[in-house]
């Protein structure tokens, strides 16, 4: 039968008071005491702090290695922070706190998601410390939240990063002039292509060779000086090493263009900060400058202006009372910053910006080293730099640096200049156009792929505006492909190794022009890696998921399967008290055998260090065999993960797999008649049962999100499918058609009771209630959703009594009970977390939660 979702629904007159108040309730219950006291029922102003809104792990606040004070836990709010680590670079985070005021819990995330915490730091100290080694480069997560969700905590937060020894780069060794890296076959060539980037951990030094009629050296460095500072240099042998030439300025990037004295063989060096810094290099012999004036001659009018773009032009000269002139294309709306730098000394230069029409605009007329200016374009065309001397005829040496700010000429996706701003585009839906790269911008844009599929990506532009490249980045922040031509278009065809949001990066070669380019992206057919979209599933613990499409074949998810070159393995969860498992498998045995078996799988067992020991077991069903189908149609001894294994002669033949389990009717459980205290029935316990057993959740365990995907990540995905026993002692099950009543002796010196009910409640609602032996009721849990329990201290041994009650609609549930030693009361993991599960007595919460109903059909 096909499983629907009901949606369950309780509001109390306490969330509709809270809601109309906008204010938060303070319940303030102890460890020691889980029923309500109304007195300590109080209203407060939400005061949060200025990271917010900060409360998911999508909506995590940047952060960087720091220290930052007075933030604020309100209540169940939680704080999230992100932060780039490299594989390799371990972190350091602390909070600081009055645990009298709350008790806070520390947990970090690795950049995959939110699902289960890498580390984590409960104690009930004033601060909590962990410390982690990255294993994946990207934004790792923060989680910093209140266990019992009562009061307002106020906190600081301690981040310290110590990076990972990078190995250095392929270009290695080369510390020394005499190691020099041999570039001198890569003339207008990025380092990056040749071997990939640079790394600055030490000097590094390059081999090029000027060939005759071209004694003139042009190197660019490109780096982000906020990762640390990288300094360039220019050197020849003539009997010593002389420096030709050097740039040593305190922003991104670094420039050499100057004349050299000959042909040959020249060196350059990178150097100084030595942090690890990421480099690309360009180099390129060109002809001599003429003269001794400047390369840029002759420019010493408006009409005779050089012509720049946005860059940085070294080793420039005024001479005497020479002009200089450049001109560079400014669209309306354009911001011009314009600085040339000089000793005030050697002269004493101007500097101005005409507009097309020799139009004086705007002027810098300091008496001081250097000038600035910053206008903003208000006509469209060849924009004029002027530069001169105001007085007297000496040569002046000057660097001219042009940058342009953002102008409204670029496009509506913008923000998108980095991977993690990467704007969201349909790949279905992938037609882009009128899209506009702004010089050294990049365009970022995201995208989900499932593993397996196909993408087509294409930029389409003409390359006399400028040179575009094309990248594709994967979800880990790591470059994959590339297209790098120096003709129009770029394309890329690729394959996804991994589920999750890919990127492409689009970016101008030379950083010195506007381009316009139209983007087109093309999801081809979901080909997956193996011989099926159900693939890789080779193992059992590659098994692709099918718990959550009972009753749908797998022609009708994603297409028949093939049974190929290897075993094909999926994973189910059959249901407590659903155990008639059905099994259908249908092929044409003309084209090749095909066979079923059945293997369940068994997460009780542990190692000698408590980890669970998975083991797959026989459950011993009967496989009726047709000619072109298999069909199972049995039952089982025990709900759980079970899994189906399918294989045969290899020749390619397709498949198709259908399952369900059904409903396993009871008229009633042995435990009956119980309907009253007087009938309780007495459930014994060995009471003195081993404190590291005890694994109580301290997350929802729910499934409902997982379907229709492999599980071949984690055990712990089966882990978490799986209802877990949590390492309490497990009784037969029970049937829920009236009020089922429990006793139970609890003897001196282990008053420490769980109590725990598992079930499905879309099956039939169900509560416990906890009475002593004067039915006087202590406690209760009651929370429309899967599964209940108490996690109470009682006041003294004796007998007690435990209600089990609903809707009596014969659901099956299943008793976990354990009595634990008084001293382990707060040693057990998940503690805090559920002791107030049972506390609200008479006040319901709004309980919202989606289930699949077993009993209708769509």
């Amino acid at each position: 039968m096909k499983f629907r979702k009901n949606m369950k629904l309780g509001v109390s007159f306490i969330f509709l008071l809270l809601t109309l108040t906008s204010c938060l309730s303070l319940i303030n219950l102890t460890k020691k005491n889980n029923t309500l006291d109304k007195n300590t029922l109080s209203l407060s102003a939400t005061i949060d702090d200025y990271m917010e809104n900060n409360d998911s792990f999508g909506n995590a606040s940047w952060v960087t290695q720091n220290n930052y004070t007075n933030l604020m836990i309100i209540e169940s709010d939680e704080d999230w922070f992100q932060f780039n680590l490299n594989t390799g670079d371990t972190i350091d985070v602390e909070i600081y706190f009055n645990h009298s005021k709350g008790n806070l819990d520390l947990e970090l995330y690795d950049p995959l998601g939110a699902n289960i915490s890498r580390v984590g730091s409960y104690s009930t100290l004033d601060y909590e410390n962990l410390t982690f080694t990255s294993d994946e480069s990207g934004a790792w997560r923060i989680r910093v939240y209140h266990y019992t969700q009562n009061t307002n905590v106020s906190y600081d937060l301690y981040i310290w990063v110590t990076p990972v020894s990078l190995s250095e780069d392929n270009y290695e060794t080369n510390n020394f002039v005499g190691e020099a890296f041999d570039l001198t076959s890569y003339a207008a060539w990025w380092l990056s292509w040749v071997n990939g980037t640079g790394i600055q951990w030490d000097e590094d030094w390059y081999i090029v060779y000027l060939d005759p009629g071209e004694e003139r050296i042009y190197v660019e460095l490109k780096f982000n000086h906020s990762d640390g500072d990288i300094d360039l240099e220019v050197y020849y042998y003539n009997g010593p090493l002389i420096l030709l030439d050097g740039s040593y300025s305190i922003d991104d990037n670094e420039y050499i263009d100057v004349n050299a004295p000959w042909s040959g063989i020249y060196y350059i060096r990178v150097f100084y900060a030595n942090n690890g810094n990421e480099y690309d290099l360009w180099w390129e012999d060109l002809p001599h400058f003429a003269g001794t004036d400047d390369y840029m001659e002759d420019n010493d009018d408006f009409w005779q202006a050089s012509s720049v773009n946005p860059s940085y032009y070294s080793n420039l000269m005024l001479m005497g009372y020479d002009d200089d002139w450049y001109q560079l294309n400014a669209s309306y709306g354009d911001i011009l910053e314009v600085d040339i730098y000089f000793l005030h000394a050697d002269g004493d230069l101007e500097l101005e910006i005409w507009d097309p029409f020799n139009t004086y605009r705007i002027g810098s007329y300091t008496s001081d080293d250097d000038e600035y200016l910053t206008f903003t374009a208000d006509l469209p065309g060849e924009w004029r730099i002027h530069v001169y001397h105001v007085y007297g005829d000496s040569n002046v040496n000057y660097d001219l640096n042009i940058w342009f700010g953002m102008s409204h000429t670029d496009d509506e996706y913008e923000e998108n200049d980095d991977y993690y701003g990467a704007a969201f585009i349909d790949p279905i839906n992938g037609s882009y156009p009128s899209l506009e790269l702004v010089y050294d911008d990049d365009d970022w844009f995201q995208f989900y792929l499932n593993f397996g599929d196909t993408v087509d990506i294409g930029i389409f532009f003409n390359s006399s505006e400028g040179d575009l490249e094309l990248e594709l980045w994967d979800p880990l922040f790591t470059h994959r492909l590339g297209s790098y031509s120096s003709n129009d278009d770029e394309f890329i065809t690729y394959m996804a190794d991994r589920d999750g949001y890919w990127r492409i990066r689009v970016y101008n070669a030379f950083a010195d022009s506007k381009v316009s380019y139209h983007l087109e992206i093309k999801l081809g057919d979901s080909t997956h890696v193996g011989d099926d979209p159900y693939e890789k599933n080779d193992f059992w613990f590659e098994a692709y998921w099918l718990g959550q499409d009972e009753q749908t074949s797998l022609s009708d998810l994603s297409g028949l399967a093939v049974q190929g070159q290897n075993y094909d393995w999926y994973a189910i969860e059959i249901s407590p008290g659903f155990l008639n498992l059905q099994v259908k498998l249908n092929f044409t045995s003309s084209l090749g055998n095909i066979n079923i078996a059945i293997h369940y799988l068994n997460l009780t067992r542990r190692d000698p260090l408590g980890n669970p020991q998975p083991e797959l077991e026989d459950p011993n069903v009967t496989i009726l065999t047709f000619n072109n189908s298999h069909y199972i149609n049995d039952t089982v001894s025990v709900y759980g993960i079970y899994f189906i294994e399918v294989w045969g002669d290899n020749q390619d033949n397709e498949y198709d797999l259908w399952w369900d389990d059904i409903k396993t009717w009871f008229s009633d459980d042995r435990f009956e008649e119980n309907d009253d205290f007087g009938e309780a029935k007495d459930i014994i316990l060995g009471h003195q049962i081993d404190l590291d057993n005890i694994n109580l959740p301290e997350e929802d365990t729910s499934h409902e999100t997982v379907t229709g995907v492999g599980v071949r990540d984690s055990l712990l995905d089966l882990k978490n499918l799986i209802e877990m026993p949590y390492g309490l002692p497990r009784y037969e099950f029970g049937v829920q058609l009236d009020n089922d009543y429990y006793q139970i002796e609890i003897e001196e010196g282990f008053r420490h009771l769980i109590f725990l009910i598992k079930y499905d409640f879309a099956e039939g609602v169900m509560g416990l209630e906890l009475y002593d032996w004067n039915f006087n009721k202590l406690a209760e849990n009651f929370t429309m959703s899967d599964n209940e329990i108490i996690n109470y201290v009682l006041p003294s041994n004796g007998t007690y009594y435990i209600k089990i009650f609903g809707d009596n609609t014969g659901n099956v549930y299943y008793i976990f009970w354990a009595a634990l030693a008084n001293e382990d009361i707060e040693m057990i993991p998940g503690y805090d977390l559920l002791i107030v599960l049972g506390a609200i007595i008479g006040i319901s919460t709004i309980v919202i939660k989606k289930k699949r109903s077993k009993f209708t059909k769509n």
